[in-house]
C-alpha cells in the first residue's frame, strides 16, 4: 500500500499491546517545532491555556493543529478531536468554532462509532482523509512523556475490530527544538 503520509519520513515501526493481550504493529514520526514562547492574550478556558504553544506558520497553535495543518498542506483534509472538550476543531479554538465530521466521514466510521459520539470514545487526537482513506493520528509530546491511555488503546482495539488496519493510525512523538 503506497503511504500518503511519506512528507513524515523517516517512519519508524512500533508495537503497541493492546487491552487484550494482543499486539499491533503502528507507524511512529517524530517531529519538532519550536516553542512559541510569548504569551498571546487568548480567550480560552484554563484548560486549553495550559497546553503549550508551538510556533507554527508564522504564528501560534497547539501541536494538534500544526500536525493537522502539514497534513492539510499535503492534500489532506482532516480535524483535532478534541475529546477532552468533547470538541472537534480544523482551526485554533480562539479564532473559530468547533466543527462537525464531514456525513461521508461519519458513515465510514459508523461501525466503529455505533451511535456514539467520536470524541466520547477515546479517539485519536486527529482524524485525516485524502482520497478514501481515514487516517488516526495520536500525537504524544516527548517533553512531558506523555503515553497512550487505555481509552486510546481501547479505540484502537475497536477500530481493528471494525475493519480499520494498522496503516490506518499513525503516532506523531514532538518535542521543542
Amino acid at each position: 500500500m503506497t503511504m500518503f503520509f511519506d512528507f513524515l519520513e523517516p517512519l519508524e515501526t512500533i508495537k503497541l499491546k493492546l487491552l487484550n493481550g494482543k499486539e499491533v504493529s503502528i507507524k511512529l514520526a517524530r517531529w519538532f517545532f519550536q516553542k512559541y514562547d510569548s504569551t498571546p492574550l487568548l480567550d480560552l478556558s484554563k484548560t486549553y491555556l495550559s497546553k503549550p504553544l508551538v510556533k507554527y506558520n508564522a504564528s501560534y497553535t497547539f501541536a494538534e493543529l500544526a500536525i493537522l495543518g502539514e497534513f492539510i498542506n499535503h492534500g489532506w483534509e482532516g480535524c483535532w478531536i478534541d475529546s477532552f472538550h468533547k470538541k472537534i476543531w480544523n482551526a485554533f479554538p480562539a479564532t473559530s468554532l468547533p466543527i462537525q465530521l464531514p456525513q461521508e466521514i461519519q458513515i465510514k466510521l459508523s461501525n466503529l462509532l455505533i451511535g456514539k459520539k467520536i470524541t466520547k470514545i477515546g479517539a485519536w487526537d486527529i482524524l485525516a482523509w485524502k482520497d478514501d482513506f481515514l487516517l488516526f493520528i495520536e500525537s504524544k509530546s516527548l517533553y512531558s512523556k506523555d503515553k497512550l491511555r487505555n481509552s486510546q488503546l481501547s479505540f484502537l482495539q475497536k477500530a481493528l475490530r471494525a475493519g480499520f488496519d494498522s496503516n490506518h493510525f499513525l503516532i506523531v512523538e514532538w518535542d521543542f527544538k
